[in-house]
Formats: C-alpha cells, sequence, structure tokens
C-alpha cells in the first residue's frame, strides 16, 4: 500500500525532445532511444514531440545572430537557427500561450541552491540558481513553475576540467548566456 506506479504518472505528460541532425556530440540515435524511453513509461505518442528534422549542432536553438552557427558542436551549445526553440517546447507542454513580450517586466531572482546538493561533496550544480518572476505574479496573479535544466557546459559558472583539474585557462565566459539568451 502506498506505492506509486512510475507508469501511470507519466501517462498524459508531454514531452520535446530534439536532437539536430548534424549534432555530433550526442547521437540522434541515442536521443531516439530517449522517445523509445517515454513511450515504455506509459507516454503516448500523441504527447511527445520528437524533432531530429533541424540541420543543427549539438545546442538549444536561438534567433540571436551573436550565437553560434546553427550547425556547430562547440560549447556553449546556443546556436542560432532563427527561431527560439524554448517557445516551442513551451507551446508543446503547454499549448497555445500568449505571444512572448518584448519587454520583460518582472524580476530574475538569484537563489542559493547549496540546500539541495546533499551530502554530496561536488554536486554537479552550481551554488546559485535563477528564477524569473513576472510582475503579474509579483502582484498576486496564480503562477505556472516551470523547471529548466541548462544543458551541456551551458551553466552561468561552468569550467573546463582538464584531467581532472579546473582548467580556467581554456573557460569561455558564457555566464549568463542560456539564462537570458533562450527565451525562457
Amino acid at each position: 500500500a502506498g506505492k506509486i506506479n512510475p507508469i501511470a504518472n507519466l501517462a498524459g505528460d508531454r514531452v520535446y525532445i530534439f536532437t539536430g541532425s548534424e549534432d555530433s556530440v550526442v547521437y540522434s540515435t541515442v536521443v531516439e532511444r530517449t522517445r523509445d524511453f517515454y513511450h515504455l513509461l506509459g507516454v503516448s505518442a500523441d504527447d511527445i514531440h520528437f524533432d531530429n528534422s533541424v540541420p543543427a549542432g549539438h545546442s538549444i536553438i536561438t534567433d540571436n545572430a551573436e550565437d553560434s552557427p546553427l550547425s556547430t558542436n562547440q560549447p556553449p551549445y546556443i546556436n542560432n537557427g532563427s527561431f527560439i526553440q524554448s517557445h516551442h517546447i513551451l507551446r508543446h507542454i503547454y499549448g497555445d500561450m500568449h505571444a512572448p513580450s518584448q519587454q520583460l517586466s518582472g524580476r530574475l531572482l538569484r537563489f542559493d541552491q547549496t540546500e539541495f546538493f546533499g551530502n554530496e561533496a561536488r554536486a554537479s550544480m552550481s551554488k546559485y540558481g535563477y528564477a524569473y518572476v513576472p510582475q503579474a505574479v509579483a502582484d498576486g496573479a496564480a503562477a505556472r513553475v516551470h523547471i529548466v535544466l541548462h544543458g551541456c557546459k551551458q551553466g552561468y559558472n561552468y569550467i573546463d576540467f582538464t584531467f581532472g583539474q579546473s582548467d580556467f585557462a581554456s573557460q569561455p565566459p558564457y555566464g549568463n548566456r542560456y539564462i537570458m539568451t533562450t527565451g525562457y
């Protein structure tokens, strides 16, 4: 008694899976297995959006001309593809949504997330996480919570490691690009 069937918990959930056809970091066949995994967990084919049609490298796609070219496979894995992929993801998960605001009115808050590290001396989390709170929510409107975990080497303080040691010399300053430019 009291046990929860994990398959029943995923039925009805919506999943967005993407692999760029030029991705040489994580091969598309591996990502296709992710789709199969969600099928086995009870997510229906209608609730899974699988996209392997974009000639993108290993990346999240933006419409920012300052980001890497679409087919690039290099950190910070944020590539310009003339569309904002996060908006496609959110529309798939939530359905029709209001058009994105041209100017944000809310606040980006930084919070200490070390309490979530547990006993791990070297958790793969940064000390701080970020939350955007729309002004309407700050004024009392109901809120939806959407948690976004960045992808490969997209954290604000990502550090390359060479032979297990921090390699600051080859570390590009990615900072908050993922937080500020991917459209979430």
